[in-house]
């Protein structure tokens, strides 16, 4: 193997060391018996990095080159046995290069917007909910009273894990339920919207809107990194109603996380830890449900959740993907307790 290319490649690893990538003072020769390793590791670092600005891409550029040499000495032992050496060929007909693609970064997404993007909402499952009463017809086998429930792919869980990587509070209207109403999911709106008409406020404490007499329910969105084994999925946590009490114990637990840099102390930014999620019983005067409980975890090391965390702040800051409210069009309004609490919303 040439010694520029050998010299290329453990200047790669040096720069990951410092990134704490790999173990710090890592190095390689033309005999290290894992080179071949190596090369596929960088071949797929180079596409994960291709924003990292500390990263330079013509670090790897060294890859093609390697798999030459690699090839070369291959083919000069496959001569040498008489066997014909089918690696070479099967590699090049499976990996595909994507560089034909480099000037049409986007091309098709120019019409979407927030509403092709919807991010399903996780919700606590409740008494009255429809998924755990077996004489439902939206009963799911195995759902219990207490855990987190993902409408739109029916998965359930006790607890979960989750890096917060977005807030937002928004006011979204919903049909009242009961009386014929139907608890549907009507809009949602900054909440520093100008009403044409002042907002009622009716016996239960609710704000309603006097054009459509539908509910305006104050609600705190965080959107989160869904950590489940080895996926990470990107879904919603909507907290509304008496939940608003947990939101903003979460929020300000995360306001007081300071990190120590070179230029002194400053805030962390949303998606530095992990959290761990449970429910717990909660009652007042008119009811008992389950609600949620926050616990910090660990610090985040992990550089792809970071760069997946930081992507999915950008695409809520951007407005391009949204909570799908869509889902939430049930009898029980996901956002509230079984029975109307004392707390108001807003």
């Amino acid at each position: 193997m040439a010694k520029s290319v050998i010299g290329r490649i453990n200047k790669a690893l040096s720069k990951l060391g410092e990134k704490k990538l790999i173990p710090k003072g890592y190095s390689i020769s033309s005999d290290t018996p894992e080179v071949d390793a190596i090369t596929r590791y960088f071949e797929i670092l180079k596409e994960e990095m291709v924003d990292d600005e500390e990263m330079p891409r013509n670090v790897f550029n060294f890859t093609d080159e390697l798999r030459a040499d690699q090839d070369a000495e291959k083919g000069k032992a496959a001569k040498s046995t008489g066997k014909v050496n089918t690696e070479v060929s099967v590699r090049q007909s499976t990996e595909v290069s994507t560089s034909m693609f480099d000037g049409d970064a986007g091309v098709g997404f120019e019409n979407t917007d927030a509403q092709d993007y919807a991010v399903p909402i996780i919700r606590i499952l409740q008494s009255n909910s429809h998924e755990v009463d077996p004489d439902d017809p939206k009963y799911v086998e195995g759902a219990k009273v207490g855990m987190f429930f993902n409408i739109a792919t029916q998965e359930y869980w006790e607890t979960i894990t989750v890096i917060p990587c977005a807030y937002q509070k928004k006011d979204v209207e919903w049909v009242p339920r009961g009386e014929g109403g139907t608890g549907t999911f009507v809009a949602e709106y900054e909440t520093s919207k100008l009403w044409p008409a002042p907002l009622e406020i009716n016996d239960k404490g609710k704000r309603i809107i006097p054009s459509t007499k539908n509910e305006l329910v104050r609600t705190a969105y965080f959107y989160v990194l869904l950590l489940l084994g080895n996926k990470v999925e990107n879904a919603v946590i909507a907290m509304a109603s008496t939940q608003l009490t947990a939101s903003k114990k979460w929020m300000t637990t995360m306001g007081k996380i300071m990190f120590q840099g070179k230029n002194g102390q400053y805030p962390a930014p949303i998606y530095s830890h992990y959290y761990h999620l449970t429910t717990e019983a909660q009652s007042n005067a008119k009811g008992n449900w389950k609600g949620w409980k926050v616990t910090k975890g660990e610090i985040l090391q992990d550089a792809a959740i970071y760069k997946e965390a930081n992507a999915f702040f950008q695409l809520v800051k951007s407005g391009m993907v949204k909570a799908d409210q869509a889902t939430q069009n049930q009898d029980v309004d996901p956002n509230e307790p079984p029975k109307e609490g004392d707390d108001k919303d807003f």
